[in-house]
């Protein structure tokens, strides 16, 4: 069982496709107005879904942190494929855009850059079995429960991941800040596109490199050229959404 708190979170959770175990609530009348509205959003969508009131202690011992907002729920756990069966069930659909991500151990960018690309339309994300955050409560909270609506694609490693992305046709890109090309060179909407993205204390390996496609790197007006990863996400993510817009 896995439990994850707070507002966004538990509302996503009850909107998305996941089966819900219990919903606990913090038995206290000055939160009440949102609980009527959490409660009114599963009747809207017709989930029967068993909820408590309990106490702020309990709420905090169950999540183990005291930062809930006064409600958590309790579920299966978070849902992933595999690399190989989402490249078959993607079938022959041309136009496709994911990130990579390599080496994001803080689950505080891991839910950020779900977030963003949730928000932004990107179609997914892999992830990997180690050298990587979990998904967690923590990444749900971050992710503002975007967490739930995204694809979580999960591959053993960085060259189990270029490989069978390469393989199904995408042109695989490592974001680097040195690259020659930058990203607003590339027509993101038109064919299969996976860009690497790296914690920036480690960059991309000079392995990685010689295996994909090319790099790219998003141009700097100043000569300060360092981007926490999140935020490297969120700009990537705004132009792909951009060049749709632009249509």
């Amino acid at each position: 069982m896995e439990y994850i708190f707070g507002k966004n979170p538990v509302i996503e959770l009850i909107k998305s496709n996941y089966e819900i175990s219990e919903i606990f609530m913090e038995n206290s009348p000055a939160k009440k107005p949102f609980f009527r509205d959490v409660i009114a959003k599963m009747r809207e969508l017709k989930k029967i879904v068993k909820y408590s009131y309990v106490t702020r202690e309990k709420l905090t011992t169950l999540c183990a942190s005291p930062d809930h907002q006064g409600i958590a729920a309790g579920f299966a756990g978070f849902k992933t494929e595999g690399i190989q069966s989402y490249i078959k069930d993607i079938g022959k659909k041309e136009d496709i855009f994911l990130f990579i991500l390599d080496c994001i151990h803080d689950p505080h960018n891991l839910g950020a850059i779900l977030r963003s690309s949730y928000s932004l339309g990107v179609d997914g994300c892999v992830i990997f079995e180690k050298r990587s955050a979990k998904i967690n409560a923590t990444v749900a909270k971050t992710s503002a429960g975007a967490v739930f609506h995204s694809k979580l694609i999960m591959s053993e490693g960085i060259f189990d991941a270029i490989t069978n992305l390469r393989n199904a046709g995408f042109t695989v890109l490592g974001c680097q800040m040195d690259a020659e090309k930058n990203i607003f060179d590339y027509n993101l909407k038109k064919g299969r596109y996976a860009i690497i993205l790296s914690n920036e204390g480690e960059g991309l390996s000079g392995k990685s490199v010689s295996k994909i496609d090319g790099e790219v790197k998003i141009p700097m007006a100043a000569g300060f050229d360092s981007l926490n990863v999140s935020v490297t996400a969120g700009i990537i993510a705004y132009e792909y959404a951009r060049q749709g817009f632009a249509k």
